[in-house]
Formats: structure tokens, sequence, C-alpha cells
């Protein structure tokens, strides 16, 4: 009897050339290996054929009848094998390496910053003239708020680019500036990636900027920990390492207050996919359940506790696999968009899921659990959005990645 082939799992892909044809090009999503498999256009089938449910000859016959794909089986075997060896499989092989990844990054001083250097410069006086120079572009008027801005409960910020959406950063954070000098705990929420669904992630590791490491309230996190669940809430804990969201949250509250007292309570919210398409329902979902409760009984606590969503919008066009974007496609996403931050601002949670779900997600929306997260924290809310804009997300200006941000109160 043949033994069953491994589910495929924790895989990032993205289409290529290689010698004039075009390929799928397969990498570990969580970076644990540097190898990376080209797969033909014709074999693409075979990635949801990987479930865990087949041998190679059933693999075989799989791709035979649903693709019309004929491959030899010992081919086929050698395919598995180097998926197997860049770590592309649910299996042993994958589990001893993301292991000994985490036990690194949990025994570190800090979390170290994977977008220092690429997205924003690692030298410290560099990296505060370049934040400087976009608040210095903002204009003289800042908008009406509707309260005091150091009331503010709550921060929407982008998690794109310093490069793409260095204005968007200043408009938010000038305006934030008042809150997070007088907080005493900053909940960031970020956006996991790379997190199935339902996934609340924590950490206790501290999250280096280019000025120093901002401290973790580790007693915060074990609360809140025991409210999500201790095993769920640190299963995907090494997607700490390798996210982006939360870090550039943090490098902007380090400069925009660096005397400030806060600590930091860092979270990665992964997928909703289950709870748009229907699935799954939120409301059953013990850990997101447990998450909210449990973040609304710190802010219960006596402290003045800011909240942060490290957010990006829709994410469409070719490089997202959709088809190109012109003028037309823009205004309709934008207008689009208009109404989705017009719920936010009125601290919609069940409208803005609701929204998402009328849309079945079709613009890649990838902010949407933090964003749900936060608006169930803060119920009742009102607040206001800016600085929408859409960023060039491939060098043909074909793709677009939307994004705003607000404050919350």
């Amino acid at each position: 009897m043949r033994a069953m082939l491994p589910k495929i799992g924790n895989v990032s892909s993205q289409w290529g050339q290689q010698g004039g044809k075009q390929v799928l090009i397969l990498q570990n999503a969580l970076g644990l290996s540097p190898a990376a498999i080209a797969l033909p256009a014709a074999l693409a089938a075979l990635l949801p054929l990987c479930d865990g449910t087949r041998d190679i000859s059933a693999l075989r016959a799989s791709l035979m009848v649903r693709a019309g794909v004929r491959v030899a089986e010992e081919t086929l075997a050698q395919i598995i094998e180097q998926m197997d060896l860049a770590l592309l499989f649910e299996n042993g092989r994958q589990a001893v390496v993301l292991a000994e990844r985490l036990r690194a990054y949990r025994s570190a001083q800090q979390r170290e910053p994977v977008s220092a250097g690429a997205g924003y410069p690692s030298d410290p006086d560099e990296c505060r003239r370049m934040l400087e120079s976009y608040l210095r572009e903002l204009p003289a008027e800042t908008p009406a708020l509707p309260a005091p801005a150091d009331a503010a409960r709550a921060v929407i910020s982008p998690h794109i680019d310093y490069a793409r959406g260095g204005l968007t950063y200043a408009q938010v954070w000038s305006l934030a500036r008042p809150a997070v000098e007088t907080a005493d705990l900053v909940v960031v929420l970020g956006t996991d990636h790379h997190g199935p669904d339902g996934a609340i992630t924590l950490t206790r590791q501290r999250y280096s900027t280019p000025w120093g490491a901002l401290e973790t309230d580790v007693e915060a996190v074990d609360q809140l920990a025991g409210a999500i669940g201790t095993e769920r809430a640190f299963a995907h804990e090494y997607h700490h390492a390798i996210e982006h969201s939360v870090e550039l949250a943090a490098v902007w509250l380090r400069h925009i207050a660096p005397a400030a007292g806060f600590k930091l309570l860092p979270i990665i919210c992964g997928s909703f996919a289950a709870f748009v398409d229907g699935r799954r329902r939120v409301e059953d979902d013990e850990g997101i359940q447990g998450a909210v409760a449990g973040l609304r009984a710190l802010s219960a606590a006596g402290r003045r506790v800011l909240f942060v969503a490290a957010v990006d919008l829709a994410h469409i066009g070719p490089a997202f696999g959709g088809s190109p974007v012109g003028p037309v496609e823009r205004g309709l996403c934008a207008g689009a968009d208009e109404r989705l931050l017009q719920i936010v601002a009125q601290g919609n949670a069940a409208g803005f899921l609701d929204f998402i779900r009328c849309e079945s997600d079709r613009r890649n929306v990838c902010g949407v659990p933090p964003l749900y997260v936060l608006l169930r924290v803060l119920e009742p809310a009102r607040g206001i959005t800016l600085g929408y804009r859409q960023c060039p997300a491939d060098m043909a200006g074909a793709s677009v990645v939307s994004i705003a941000g607000g404050l919350l109160w």
C-alpha cells in the first residue's frame, strides 16, 4: 500500500518566465527555505490536488482526469521530492525547521525588522529624515476633528511601504501624535498575510525600530492569551518574525512620540475567508470572540489604551490575479472604498463585514481581519478617515493597492 502524500502548506506562488515559457514559481511563504520550484504552467493544477488525500498514483490519475495533463509517475515523484526539499509540505521536515526558527526568534533580544533597508532606511538618522520629509509635505490646514485628538481611541494606518504610502502615513500620525503621547498601552492589530482563518496571534517579543525596541507588555499579552486560549494565541507566533504590518506602524509610533512611555501589545490577524464566503460564522469563533472580550477588558482596566489597525485596502489588477486596471476600474474601486470607509467611520463592525461579503471580497481587501476586530472592540465609535490613495503595484501601472488612514473616538 502506497503512502499518502502530505498536504501542501505555507506556500507562496507567482507567475514568471523560464526559458521563454510561463512557469509558476513556488517558495516556502515563511522563508524557511531559499529554494524555489518552477512548475510548468500545465502543472499548476497539481497544487490543489496536493491535499493529503492521495498517493503518487492517485495524484497522477487526478491530473489526467481533472486537468488533462499526462505526466510520467517517475517525473511526478521527482517533482514531489523537490517540493518536499523546498519545505512546501506540512510534514515533519517543515515542522522541524519551523520549530528551530521559532526557538531562535523567541530567544533573540528583540524581533528583528524585516522591512529595514528596503521599506525604510535602517540608519536612524536617515529614517528620521525620510519620515520628517513626509511630514513637511503636509498642507498647513488640518482636518476638523469631532473630538480632541488626545482622546482618540484608535488609529487606522497603512502597512504599505513608505515610498508609496508616505503622505498617508504622515497625515495619520501627525494627527495621532497627542493620543500616542498620552497612551499607556498601544495595541497594534496587523494583517497576518499567511495566517489561517480566524487566527489571532500574539508574541512576547519586543519590536525593534531604528531608535531602539518598543517594550512589549508581557502581562497584557498573557492576559489576552488567556482570553483567546494560550495554545491558539501562540500557534503561529513565528509569523510575527516575517510579517511587516505591525513593524511599519511601530516605526511611526516611536518616531512621532519618541519620549512617550507606552508599552506595546502586537497582534497579527489571519484570514477571514471562511467568514466572508459563509463556511463559518465569525460570531461562533471562540478565539475571535475571546480576543474582542479580552481587549475590551484591557481598556476597562483604567489604562489609557490606544488601538492601531495597520491595514491596506483593495488589491486589484494582474499582480493579484485580476484583469488590468484602467481609469474606469480605478474609479469603481475608489467609489467602493469610499463606501467602505464611511462604514468604518461609523464604527459599524457588522456592516463592515457585510459589505465585504456582498462584494465576495473580489477586491482583495487585506485589512478585513484587523479592522473588524478593531471595530468590534470599540463599539460604539465614530471617527474620520483621510489620506485615500491608489498606489501602483506593478511596473505597467495595471495593478493598484488602495490605502487610507483615520482616527476613531
